[in-house]
């Protein structure tokens, strides 16, 4: 096992260069403009239900989230910090990608 590694390391000039680049914001255009007009759907559904409402069910959501998380979060064989957990791994809920 190895520890992950941190993606900003293997980020150069030359990629920054790219990503500034006239070309790059031309090819990622379309998924920019969905993402701006998923962002402003969300916003009016939320107006529409209501802060409050909405604020409670984002809270109620955020409590299964973490209890799913801690019943059946996956074990892989190696950590992200590159310990080797193969035992928890092979005993976890996790089969061929199923889940619990």
């Amino acid at each position: 096992c190895q520890a992950s590694v941190n993606p900003q390391f293997l980020r150069t000039s030359a990629v920054d260069k790219y990503l500034s680049s006239a070309t790059w914001w031309a090819q990622n255009y379309g998924d920019m403009l969905l993402y701006h007009a998923a962002s402003l759907s969300l916003d009016q559904t939320i107006l529409q239900i209501g802060a409050d409402a909405f604020a409670e069910a984002l809270k109620s959501f955020r409590t299964m989230l973490q209890f799913a998380r801690q019943t059946c979060d996956p074990f892989f064989p190696c950590s992200k910090n590159g310990t080797d957990q193969t035992v928890q791994s092979e005993s976890n809920c996790y089969f061929d990608d199923i889940g619990c």
